[in-house]
């Protein structure tokens, strides 16, 4: 049984770049890392892997053919397979399609029981491409998870968090689990897998070979654009106000006019 992971390449916040015609951020060129929530979920889905030996866990990324090698240091955890979706007809794609190629190689895959990807990117911060994967694929879905509790080929039995607290609940599969961040300690790499992955590919699909409609994916499939992008700018350090009472009052009152150009 295959348990997927989507995993999505962002940019160094440090080093983005921003293309303001677009609406889009620049990836080629900027250092990019594995979006952190993206760790809880690879980590969920190999603590299945050790409850169920014979479950077979594999990478799925859509990303430009440049986050190849980034993907590929994934093998360093234990992950048994890995699959870059790449190709321009995918660039530019809002989380609507995003989703729609996401969904068409988890159905080229097959077999696919369990999916499991961050419950948002630190470049996007939408959390909607796992409900979205659900609703393409007819899966239940799983949000905002923090840990495996219990899994076979036909349950799994998850701790959830929501805003009536931690909660135990069951599912029969197949399921799309979302994975927020938590206590949970994601293992480190080991020497052993390292080199194996020296031997080991990642498999590169382009949308004709996930049969995909390109009509559907990139700036074209995409039911929302960024009309425009800045950075945020950092919160000032606060202002110390000294005196007796009427005076805190008075300079506090000032403060408040400036501030709101009164």
């Amino acid at each position: 049984m295959n348990i997927v992971v989507c995993v999505k390449p962002v940019p160094d916040r440090e080093k983005m770049y921003v293309d303001k015609e677009k609406g889009v951020l620049v990836r080629n060129g900027a250092d990019m890392v594995i979006n952190e929530l993206d760790y809880y979920a690879l980590e969920l889905g190999l603590r299945c892997k050790d409850m169920q030996k014979d479950f077979n866990v594999l990478v799925l990324s859509m990303a430009n053919h440049n986050c190849i090698n980034l993907i590929r240091s994934l093998y360093g955890y234990g992950v048994d397979d890995a699959v870059l979706l790449s190709d321009k007809a995918f660039q530019g794609s809002d989380t609507l399609a995003t989703s729609y190629v996401l969904s068409c190689g988890i159905r080229k895959i097959g077999e696919c029981k369990i999916i499991l990807c961050g419950c948002e990117s630190s470049d996007g911060c939408t959390a909607q491409v796992g409900p979205n994967l659900a609703q393409r694929l007819g899966m239940k879905l799983l949000a905002n998870v923090l840990s495996i509790q219990y899994v076979d080929e036909k349950k799994i039995q998850v701790q959830q968090i929501d805003y009536q607290g931690i909660k135990i609940v069951e599912a029969s599969l197949p399921v799309v689990i979302t994975a927020v961040s938590s206590e949970l300690k994601i293992r480190t790499k080991k020497i052993k897998f390292i080199l194996e992955a020296q031997n080991k590919d990642v498999s590169v699909w382009n949308a004709q070979d996930i049969h995909a409609d390109c009509a559907q994916c990139g700036l074209s499939g995409s039911a929302t654009q960024v009309k425009s992008m800045h950075v945020k700018v950092g919160i000032q350090t606060g202002v110390m106000i000294d005196g007796d009472q009427e005076e805190k009052v008075e300079q506090f009152i000032s403060y408040l006019k400036k501030w709101k150009g009164m």
